[in-house]
């Protein structure tokens, strides 16, 4: 869509980015739509009708934390009536109020519920401290962040209690949930750019706030961790991860597979205007910088082509990638890469399913919410371009030799794969599989083997695409 904040987002970009990367993010936008169009649809009206009528056996309180600074009235009366919307009625709604004129107060006190709870801050902090002082006034079991000009669905809280619920009674009370969202223009009137998340991904978490809205944490863990003036612009991605750190280990965090959560936009916001708010981009990059210091892993953090986005260098010699990762990262027992054909990306990150995300992307795009252009945790890498860390190394023969080998595989092929691995040499890899023409279908089985074995030992699969392949020359024949 041709329009003024579009042009300004090029606009920025060009200077940032320069013309070639301009060029390939424009051809993108343009050219590639692999999403369907999005239609936000609210419940219906019997489901509306039975989520308010359930009766919940634990009534679990959620404290709703809304800073506010002269927040137009039409905005200000919407976000709270999305709140008082809701299906589920166990929360408050607590309000800390910066502002200088009566403009909030005016329009707050036209409503009357007593779930509403108005608090007139005598000094603006700006919105970590504001956010800290509605933060002390939490009496729920749960606390959840709304901006004051966004929108909560109807069934936010009524989805977030189910999901507590159910965990509860597995004895695994979840640390903080979070759930899709998308975009609406200022009138609330049109709904656009869905941010669909995976499950907790900490590797994509440091290239980006993904988590972003909506964000319920437990009130006892949020108060600990609290929030840092020093990351103003940023101050929710940097309570994320200094929450994933104070955690209890055995607590969970979900994904709720819903949109609930409508981000405003409009002249003055960060998602219609990126360039507004800069520093809380570099106020992202300190904070994933922080959370890697205090993890005593030495890492540099850079921004990205793209605003909010980040990249860690763990070595700046291509050649050390793999030994600078394992050294830093004790979590990480895979380091993978992706998988080209020509220019388009054709394995290398799979699902459960052995399913790549990517396939068929340019190699010079980003993807959906750039998620291609980001370092991640993925589900399966592929041998074609991995290297194992070296201590596993047996761990992964014995699950090889354990693995029901077909036909294709002499007894000459395992030593040699397993020699090609403990070298590191991804090209040796290739060199032995194209030696003993080695299927797509084992190929695949072996990732599977591998993988499933070392996310058996609690490590990572750590896929980084800028982790290049071999140069192509062992090209596999395949049967």
């Amino acid at each position: 869509m041709i329009n003024g904040a579009n042009i300004r987002k090029t606009y920025y970009y060009l200077k940032r980015n320069g013309i070639k990367n301009t060029f390939y993010a424009v051809c993108e936008r343009i050219l590639e739509n692999p999403n369907p169009q999005y239609c936000y649809a609210p419940i219906s009206e019997e489901e509306r009708t039975r989520q308010t009528e359930t009766v919940w056996e634990e009534k679990i309180k959620f404290s709703i934390l809304v800073p506010m600074y002269e927040t137009a009235p039409v905005h200000a009366t919407e976000m709270i009536q999305s709140v008082l919307d809701q299906t589920y009625p166990y929360f408050e709604l607590i309000l800390a109020d910066a502002s200088k004129s009566d403009t909030v107060f005016e329009t707050v006190r036209s409503f009357c519920d007593k779930r509403i709870r108005y608090e007139r801050l005598t000094t603006n902090g700006g919105i970590s401290e504001n956010t800290n002082a509605a933060l002390q006034l939490a009496k729920g079991e749960y606390t959840a962040l709304l901006d004051h000009d966004d929108l909560l669905t109807p069934d936010a809280l009524y989805e977030m209690a189910s999901a507590i619920t159910a965990a509860g009674k597995e004895g695994k009370p979840p640390a903080f949930l979070y759930s899709d969202e998308d975009k609406c223009d200022s009138k609330a009137e049109i709904f656009y750019e869905p941010n669909i998340k995976p499950g907790f991904n900490l590797d994509l978490l440091l290239s980006n706030n993904y988590i972003c809205h909506f964000l319920v944490m437990d009130t006892e863990l949020m108060k600990k961790t609290g929030f840092r003036k020093e990351y103003d612009g940023a101050q929710d991605f940097d309570l994320i991860l200094r929450a994933y750190t104070n955690k209890e280990k055995d607590r969970q965090i979900l994904h709720i597979g819903k949109v609930l959560y409508h981000w405003r936009c409009h002249a003055l916001s960060t998602a219609e205007n990126p360039q507004s708010k800069q520093y809380a981009y570099e106020a992202g990059r300190r904070a994933v910088e922080d959370f890697l210091a205090k993890e005593q892993m030495e890492a540099k953090v850079i921004h990205t082509k793209h605003n909010g986005f980040y990249r860690i260098v763990y070595d700046e010699n291509p050649q050390k990638i793999a030994d600078a990762v394992f050294a830093q990262r004790k979590d990480i027992g895979i380091l993978s890469g992706p998988l080209y054909t020509g220019n388009k990306i054709t394995g290398g990150i799979y699902n459960k399913n052995m399913e790549c995300p990517y396939t068929g992307l340019n190699r010079y795009y980003s993807g959906y919410l750039h998620r291609a252009a980001l370092q991640q945790d993925t589900e399966m890498a592929d041998i074609r371009n991995m290297v194992i860390r070296e201590e596993l190394l047996d761990i992964v023969r014995n699950a090889l030799e354990n693995m029901k080998l077909n036909h294709e595989l002499t007894n000459e092929f395992l030593p040699e794969l397993l020699h090609a691995f403990a070298q590191k040499d991804t090209d040796e890899v290739n060199r032995v599989l194209h030696l003993h023409k080695i299927s797509e279908e084992t190929i695949s089985l072996l990732n599977r083997c591998i993988c499933g074995r070392i996310r058996e030992e609690g490590r990572l699969i750590y896929w980084d695409p800028q982790f290049l392949p071999p140069d192509g020359k062992w090209k596999l024949t395949g049967k």
